[in-house]
């Protein structure tokens, strides 16, 4: 909750940061349920420009990876290349990667929805870290995405008053959750984490994805192991600065 909760009353797990890439495996949901298959390739030469672009200048560059040619969507989910889900998101749809990621994360597209532009692409339009863990969960469940809560039970002289009743709904192909996991696993082994990950010897796999906002402004990593989803966010509220050469990959 911050410094000072008492005198910012801001909750640091419900406010909107920009995810950078650890929003692109939203985006590979929407691209598998529209048909796109992971091995579909595209140019990862940086940067890349289209008139269609969100930014002043109308370009994208890679942050954390690399251009290397023509790549697939293993490849540039492993390295995080921005450019080929630039390109991406222009198969899909702004509007298909917003609707499939409100349902992932639960959002109500009445009330919260997102903005279905290209940036999307590239994390930077801003989601909340319980969000993010929201999301991801949805996709270590198989695609089954149950609302977060907080209360489990309450209980008096061990007389049950209130239990919390799971609300939980179908809204990823199974097949294409289990496709995306597969995907995010290689990122600590071989991908953007495994600087962070290598050493440890983990006794069971991981999945996850690094995100770097622009200017290292807001730095995540997200993840699961068969028992738990987490989401980690480093930045500062607010008045958001650089914070030099600190990545996802590494301090998150």
């Amino acid at each position: 909750s911050g410094r000072n909760y008492r005198r910012d009353e801001l909750d640091l797990a419900t406010t909107p940061h920009q995810p950078g890439s650890a929003f692109k495996p939203f985006v590979l949901a929407a691209a598998f349920k529209k048909g796109i298959p992971p091995t579909q390739t595209y140019s990862s030469s940086s940067p890349w420009c289209s008139p269609l672009w969100d930014d002043e200048d109308h370009c994208v560059e890679n942050a954390e990876g690399g251009g290397r040619g023509i790549v697939d969507l293993w490849t540039a989910t492993e390295d995080s290349i921005n450019v080929v889900f630039a390109q991406l998101i222009f198969d899909v749809g702004p509007e298909a990667v917003a609707e499939v990621t409100e349902r992932m994360i639960g959002m109500d597209p009445r009330t919260e929805g997102l903005l279905p532009v290209p940036a999307l692409a590239t994390g930077s339009v801003g989601i909340s870290p319980l969000d993010m863990a929201s999301g991801y969960q949805t996709i270590a469940n198989d695609g089954r995405h149950c609302q977060p809560f907080t209360v489990r039970r309450i209980e008096r002289d061990g007389k049950v008053l209130l239990r919390h009743a799971r609300t939980c709904d179908q809204v990823l192909e199974t097949g294409d959750a289990r496709l995306i996991t597969a995907m995010m696993e290689r990122v600590p082994v071989s991908g953007t984490a495994a600087s962070a990950f290598g050493a440890w010897g983990l006794p069971h796999p991981v999945a996850g994805k690094t995100g770097t906002a622009q200017d290292n402004t807001n730095v995540w990593f997200g993840g699961f192991t068969e028992q738990y989803t987490t989401a980690v966010w480093v930045g500062s509220p607010g008045n958001p600065y650089s914070m030099g050469s600190v990545f996802g990959g590494t301090v998150a």
